[in-house]
């Protein structure tokens, strides 16, 4: 999924970047085909200042957005390498051992959990990333998710 993802990338990229060197070739590539003599046919100056800005536009869309999805991808599969690791801490060493783990990764863990009846603790340990909500473990369970 991941590469047809990055193929439409590219090629949505490549479009905007050749809207904006070319609007007329581009103009000439999409539009004229439709006239009955393609060659005698000009794209207005507005159309060309139009392709040129659009393409401006999708290149900083493109980028803005490539750049969000690669830092949560990234933060994404950090957060699937080590929740095995803090699930196992939490079930052998309890919310202590999850916190040290944790600050060790560079991350804040948040026991959020009470008693509820005898010795049974019921709630969660929030994980956070620079504020952000990143795993949860749940206490009762020890069910794990990346957030």
């Amino acid at each position: 999924m991941a590469i047809w993802f990055s193929l439409l990338f590219i090629v949505s990229l490549a479009g905007c970047v050749l809207n904006v060197v070319f609007p007329r070739k581009m103009w000439g590539l999409f539009k004229a085909w439709r006239f009955k003599n393609p060659e005698t046919v000009e794209p207005s100056d507005l159309v060309v200042w139009w392709y040129r800005v659009s393409g401006v536009l999708g290149v900083i869309l493109l980028v803005g957005l490539g750049v969000f999805g690669f830092t949560e991808y990234r933060r994404n599969a950090r957060c699937e390498a080590h929740l095995p690791e803090l699930k196992q801490l939490y079930t052998t060493g309890g919310a202590a051992a999850v916190q040290r783990r944790a600050q060790d990764l560079g991350l804040e863990a948040k026991d959020e959990t009470e008693p509820y009846g005898g010795s049974t603790r019921i709630g969660r340990i929030v994980i956070t990333e620079d504020g952000k909500p990143w795993a949860t473990i749940w206490t009762l369970t020890s069910e794990a998710y990346c957030t």
